[in-house]
């Protein structure tokens, strides 16, 4: 009888003892998640008092600017009679935007003379009844509004009657080869030529042909930018020539030395 009762009390602080340790181990967990939970809220929370933000509160880094494009037009040929066609050439040389996109071409005036979507290169042709001046530029238009640009390079082109005088390059190498074309909007015939003179150098006659066109290929030696002019007259080798009945543009190449 003694003995059971002994073994009653052992069961009874065994269970006692074990029911102890649970409550134990259940305390140590909770107050670990309320530890880590504290930490948790002090990663996230504003700082206030300390005037910081946490990382969850930092600004988002912005990206880098975009470029703004720089956009030119050129003329083939910059020079022309009256009635004929000029082909202009816009080109986005950098900094050409996320597609959709309008590369424009304007005259002086604001007019829209062409228009491209989405493309880097767009070309049109333009003609003028009268003589005169037109300057164009190129532009580029997105989302309703026309894109600022660093640098737009604009291209004149000069309408003339009679005659007129173009070139292959605006500037050449070390005094490199240049071609020229003189063009008639009449059929030059004997007696008279169409003739191209080398301003530059006291009046040298380059070429002399009859017909609509004439077509010269100079070089020069030297440093010095090259000036030509044609004329329609007699033939002759004065410049210019005393009896001309039409004379063209003047034309300037540079000639740069590449060291």
């Amino acid at each position: 009888m003694h003995t059971r009762s002994l073994n009653r009390a052992v069961g009874f602080i065994r269970h006692v003892v074990s029911m102890a340790a649970t409550l134990l181990v259940v305390a140590f967990l909770l107050a670990a998640v309320s530890v880590h939970t504290e930490l948790d809220t002090h990663r996230t929370a504003p700082a206030v008092g300390l005037g910081l933000r946490p990382a969850a509160f930092q600004a988002t880094a912005q990206p880098p600017p975009i470029f703004a494009p720089i956009a030119s037009v050129s003329a083939d040929p910059p020079y022309q009679l009256v009635g004929h066609s000029v082909l202009l050439t816009a080109q986005i040389e950098s900094g050409a935007p996320s597609d959709p996109y309008l590369l424009r071409i304007k005259d002086a005036a604001g007019n829209v003379v062409g228009e491209c979507l989405s493309t880097a290169v767009c070309s049109h042709s333009v003609s003028q009844q009268t003589p005169g001046q037109q300057v164009y530029k190129a532009e580029i238009f997105k989302d309703g509004a026309v894109q600022p640009s660093v640098s737009t390079y604009k291209e004149t082109v000069t309408w003339r009657r009679q005659l007129v005088l173009n070139v292959n390059a605006r500037a050449v190498n070390n005094g490199g080869p240049t071609t020229l074309t003189a063009t008639s909007d009449t059929d030059v015939e004997a007696p008279y030529y169409i003739q191209i003179y080398n301003a530059g150098t006291g009046g040298t006659r380059l070429g002399a042909c009859r017909g609509t066109t004439c077509t010269h290929t100079y070089t020069q030696g030297g440093t010095t930018d090259y000036h030509f002019v044609a004329y329609i007259a007699k033939d002759t080798m004065t410049n210019p020539p005393a009896d001309a009945q039409a004379t063209s543009n003047e034309l300037i190449v540079q000639n740069t030395v590449l060291r």
